[in-house]
């Protein structure tokens, strides 16, 4: 007589998504890989954007990048895009108003190349960039629009309490 037993095999992994390869490609553990897609899930699924690398999401005016869990600077973790657009490696009067969520220009940055009002998604110590055109002005706005802090390109702040700050108006 002849007896068949069912050999269990393991469950098969989870399949990997574009983005998820490419963050693994870029040497991120796959926990990294998980918490930054879920930081970039987050993102869209509050302030809308379109997923364009692992670690950036580009909206209607600007990008959002990510840093990778564990770390202080965002890093290009694809060609998708400058991971910067304000800083050192970026050219003077780049066009872009760039805000950190830590300060000494570290952590996620939000980055604006259009003209509009733009909501300031966090709070406590940062940095931001206007690296606009040549004397263009940003604002960044209290909730109830009055300015709590006014620059004109080229200008910076290494260390700026995003508390009070609700908007961005970039180049009004």
């Amino acid at each position: 007589m002849l007896v068949a037993f069912a050999v269990p095999t393991p469950a098969a992994a989870a399949p990997v998504g574009s983005f998820t390869r490419q963050a693994l490609y870029a040497g991120l553990s796959r926990i990294q890989a998980n918490e930054l897609q879920g930081k970039i899930d987050n993102y869209i699924q509050t302030y809308g954007g379109r997923q364009i690398s692992a670690n950036q999401v580009e909206f209607d005016g600007g990008l959002y990048t990510a840093t990778v869990p564990g770390e202080l600077a965002v890093r290009n973790l694809s060609a998708a895009a400058a991971v910067d657009n304000c800083t050192y490696a970026a050219p003077l009067y780049s066009g872009w108003f760039c805000a950190y969520r830590a300060a000494g220009y570290q952590g996620d940055i939000l980055q604006w190349y259009n003209c509009g009002r733009y909501n300031m998604p966090w709070g406590g110590t940062g940095s931001w960039i206007n690296n606009q055109t040549q004397g263009t002005p940003a604002y960044l706005l209290n909730q109830n629009l009055s300015v709590v802090n006014q620059s004109f390109a080229y200008a910076a702040n290494l260390s700026f309490n995003w508390t009070p700050v609700w908007y961005v108006d970039v180049c009004y």
